[in-house]
């Protein structure tokens, strides 16, 4: 059987906040429901969630930002969550699929199909890799546009701090942002070309006082600095040249493609590729599938 027939085939579960460790946040926002349905696992503690959000019809900048993001976010431990909607939506579950961490998709119906359709393939994945699909309807429940707005607000309460990275100035995107601040949860936004209407919405929020988003380490630097400047082990650190330690330093400050760490690291390319590749043969950094390097350590 595959994946997608499993999981049309799998019943959804009914938690309560108040009982799970990773939904505790809800139980202070009063409004909410007090059931919660979910297909998949749950964390089964509380952990550093992030939301990814954004418009359905980003540019290709945009959706490789946020796959960029989220990967980083997921390979840090973080939770990337996100409604499964078309664009930025989608690029964030990819993205922290890729990095084989952890995604919550949080949907605006029951769980006992998937909208829009096109994306099954992607809500069967997300269950396969130990993610989750949680909705706050029971099976059943249609499709309806105030059940977006609802969806939004869902992704705010369960959010420690939400990621605009492409959304007009008048959109959904802006609903999560409002619920977020109103539960007091940090909002960070990417900065865009002002031509661009997909960069209005995050232009707007940084200037009014969201964090800006120019590497994806910043995002840790504010929510969990210790993440962000990983620390080596001495041992470890002492059996690495001058120039490994430098490049696993610079990724390590969210330097990650290759004009990025020729900046951060001062080193001609050729001897950088070289470097790399050293540090890849032992297993120390990885290369993302759109060309960027991490840090494993």
């Amino acid at each position: 059987m595959s994946i997608l027939s499993k999981t049309k085939s799998m019943k959804s579960n009914t938690e309560s906040p108040e009982s799970h460790p990773y939904l505790r946040c809800l139980g202070a926002i009063a409004e909410l429901s007090k059931s919660v349905y979910t297909r998949g696992s749950l964390p089964e503690r509380r952990q550093l969630t992030v939301a990814v959000v954004g418009t359905r019809r980003p540019t290709i900048y945009g959706t490789r930002v946020a796959c960029e993001i989220a990967e980083y976010l997921a390979r840090h431990g973080v939770v990337v969550i996100s409604g499964l909607a078309y664009g930025i939506d989608r690029a964030a579950h990819e993205g922290a699929l890729q990095a084989s961490g952890l995604t919550v998709a949080v949907l605006a119906h029951g769980l006992d199909f998937i909208y829009p359709r096109h994306h099954e393939e992607l809500a069967a994945n997300i269950i396969d890799r130990g993610g989750t699909l949680l909705s706050p309807y029971p099976d059943g429940t249609p499709v309806a546009r105030f059940r977006f707005l609802e969806r939004n607000q869902w992704v705010a309460a369960l959010a420690d701090a939400v990621v605009v990275v492409e959304a007009e100035e008048r959109s959904g995107t802006q609903a999560t942002v409002r619920y977020a601040l109103d539960y007091g949860k940090e909002v960070f936004a990417v900065p865009g070309n002002i031509s661009t209407p997909q960069a209005a919405g995050p232009n707007r929020l940084i200037k009014e006082g969201a964090h800006p988003v120019t590497k994806p380490a910043d995002i840790l630097a504010v929510l969990a600095p210790k993440r962000a400047t990983q620390q080596m082990p001495e041992s470890l650190q002492a059996s690495m040249t001058q120039n490994e330690r430098v490049v696993i330093d610079a990724l390590h400050h969210g330097a990650n493609s290759i004009d990025e760490l020729v900046a951060a690291t001062k080193l001609p390319v050729h001897h950088l590729l070289a470097e790399l590749t050293t540090l890849e043969i032992q297993g120390w950094i990885t290369k993302d599938s759109i060309g960027n390097w991490h840090a494993e350590l």
